[in-house]
This record gives structure tokens, sequence and C-alpha cells, in this order.
């Protein structure tokens, strides 16, 4: 049993993690190409307003955020 919650603590670090790390590439992207960036905001759930760099990592998309479901491309 504590293995499993172990794992499932982890998944959930990992997934947020890595789900932060696609909204801050977004903001990287979003001036080279807009279309892009405001798939990846569409798909995280996150409006179009504010998309600013911090000076340091902070965690823009909060616990238990809900994304979107699976854009593929066409």
């Amino acid at each position: 049993m504590l293995v499993c919650c172990w794992r499932s603590l982890r998944a959930g670090s990992i997934t947020s993690i890595a789900v932060n790390l696609a909204y801050l590439l977004s903001i990287l992207v979003s001036p080279y190409m807009p279309s892009v960036a405001r798939t990846i905001w569409s798909q995280l759930g996150v409006s179009e307003d504010k998309h600013v760099l911090e000076g340091t990592f902070v965690q823009f998309l909060p616990e238990g955020h809900e994304i979107g479901k699976v854009s593929w491309c066409s």
C-alpha cells in the first residue's frame, strides 16, 4: 500500500512539472509561433491575457488544475 501511494504522489509531481514546463515553453514560442502557443494555452485551459516569465521558476498551474482533451494534429 505504501509503494502504491508513493508512486501516485511521484506520478502527480512528474505530471505537474511536465505541464508547467509545457506552459513555460508556450510563453517562449509565443512571439514566433503564436498559433502554437494559443493551442497549448487552450489545451492547458489557461486564459490568454497574462503570459509573463518571472525571474524564478514558479508553479503557474495550481495543484488540481484540469487540462483539456488531447488535440491531435491532422
